[in-house]
């Protein structure tokens, strides 16, 4: 009876191993992608407040107009571009940018970014009460990391 109980006892402890290495591996994937989103929206962040500090204007990160941004990384992918696109039947100023490599901070190499993007954008898009909405999104591409800012035009 004693072997019986031996068996049955190692065999649940080797289901119950896998099922916990399972859950170790779903919970560590979760962690990941979620690591990657946070860091992608502190960039976004520190070049918004970058812009701000090199502009007459004010930036306001409009999460609305992110799908632009999307729409204008699909048609320029890998590309540093200032153009324009029609997205919903609205233009937007578009300007993609090589990301620094430290991206998330505020002091970083965001300035030559900020000013490149603030030329492109002060003048020929919309402003309401000093500020300009755009949309921000952080893209990879095939080698570098990508800013890509959308402001609708004038």
């Amino acid at each position: 009876m004693l072997g019986n109980y031996l068996i049955t006892e190692d065999t649940t402890m080797k289901a119950f191993k896998k099922l916990m290495a399972a859950a170790l591996v779903c919970v560590m994937a979760l962690t990941m992608l979620t690591g990657c989103a946070l860091s992608d929206n502190l960039a976004e962040k520190a070049l918004v407040n970058k812009m701000t500090s090199v502009s007459t204007a004010k930036y306001d990160h409009d999460k609305d107009l992110d799908e632009a941004a999307k729409e204008a990384w699909n048609k320029n992918k890998d590309k540093e571009i200032v153009t324009t696109i029609e997205y919903n039947k609205v233009t937007y100023n578009v300007v993609i940018v090589k990301a620094p490599t430290s991206k998330t901070s505020e002091q970083s190499s965001w300035g030559t970014q900020a000013g490149t993007i603030n030329k492109a954008l002060v003048s020929t898009s919309k402003i309401s009460d000093n500020t300009i909405k755009v949309g921000v999104k952080m893209f990879e591409g095939s080698k570098d990391d990508y800013a890509v800012v959308v402001a609708q035009v004038k």
